[in-house]
């Protein structure tokens, strides 16, 4: 029990340090692989019920990840910081037991494709109901290091969640190996050939960053935010009202030679990040990944995958004006 123990502390902490906007990111795939050890280890030991354990285990594992990830939501509300927190560590501690499960009924290999395609399309699925909450999503552990990910242009952030699990699952028979009496040296000399599976990827994104050309075309954009308190003020409006609100500052900031207005995204309820034309509404680009509620991943315009603070040329207004009352922000 003590091993289970400190695995799951270990799997918490290097989550929680890969994680932006500080982390080292790469640490995020080492940081499965002791879960998924500790379910073999649940399953041949003598616990009297397996699925409780490996959810417990598990659960503190994710709930060290969340609470470290996302303890800021406090500063908005109390409440909602703890609910965020305690379901989405039970979400994934619930993806771990049925995984469990599906190692008493499946061959191994098989069960390992299972955990890689549930816990995607959890993720798919995290990101349109109501408890909408995608910020932990794998393949944003890499929204800082984007010359590693060049290539979520043809896959997007799901291309990276399952790049980590592929390489958590290869290093667990490396942990096990460990943990059976091999010598730390010999795991090490053949565990590293596996980093290839982290190379390889890297180098196809770094030939696609240093292939890709800018385009002389430039675009004016400008960013609206209403002054609006976006946790009460913003629930007294309701979503035509908001849209005419947008129209209006759009109305006195731009001029019809003016190509884009993108608008900020927490002001309508259920309405995914898009941008609007002048003129006529336009759906240009379209995230599912609600923001990732990490620095944005944008592909296409600009070609490749960059941060929201990169590759963008800020308008005088945007260095001189502050946030006023229906103003530019």
């Amino acid at each position: 029990m003590k091993k289970e123990l400190k695995l799951s502390l270990i799997s918490g902490l290097l989550m929680a340090l890969a994680w932006p906007t500080y982390g080292l990111s790469f640490l995020t795939f080492f940081g499965i692989t002791p879960l998924l050890y500790i379910v073999e280890l649940v399953n041949k030991g003598q616990y009297k019920r397996k699925g409780w354990s490996v959810f417990g285990y598990s659960y503190l594992a994710f709930f060290i990840w969340n609470i470290i990830t996302t303890w800021w939501i406090y500063n908005s509300t109390g409440f909602g910081a703890a609910f965020a927190i305690l379901c989405n560590s039970s979400f994934y501690a619930i993806i771990l037991t049925i995984y469990r499960w599906s190692l008493t009924r499946l061959p191994q290999k098989t069960s390992y494709l299972f955990l890689i395609s549930f816990w995607m399309a959890f993720e798919k699925f995290h990101l349109n109901w109501d408890f909408s909450w995608p910020w932990l999503n794998l393949g944003n552990v890499f929204s800082e290091s984007i010359y590693w990910i060049q290539w979520y242009e043809y896959t997007g952030a799901f291309g990276g969640t399952l790049w980590v699990l592929l390489v958590n699952i290869i290093g667990l028979k490396y942990l096990r190996n460990y943990f059976d009496g091999q010598s730390i040296k010999t795991v090490l000399k053949n565990y590293i050939p596996q980093l290839l599976w982290i190379a390889i990827p890297i180098g196809i994104s770094l030939g696609i960053y240093l292939r890709t050309t800018e385009s002389e075309e430039r675009s004016k954009v400008v960013v609206l935010q209403p002054n609006l308190d976006p946790y009460q003020e913003k629930y007294q409006y309701t979503n035509p009202q908001l849209l005419q609100l947008t129209k209006e500052i759009t109305g006195t900031r731009l001029v019809v030679d003016d190509a884009w207005t993108a608008r900020e995204i927490t002001v309508f309820g259920r309405v995914r990040h898009r941008v609007a034309h002048v003129v006529h509404a336009a759906l240009v680009h379209k995230i599912h990944n609600q923001f990732q509620f990490v620095q944005t991943l944008e592909v296409g315009h600009l070609r490749g995958v960059t941060r929201l603070d990169q590759r963008f040329e800020c308008g005088l207004n945007q260095r001189r004006n502050a946030a006023t009352q229906h103003d530019l922000f």
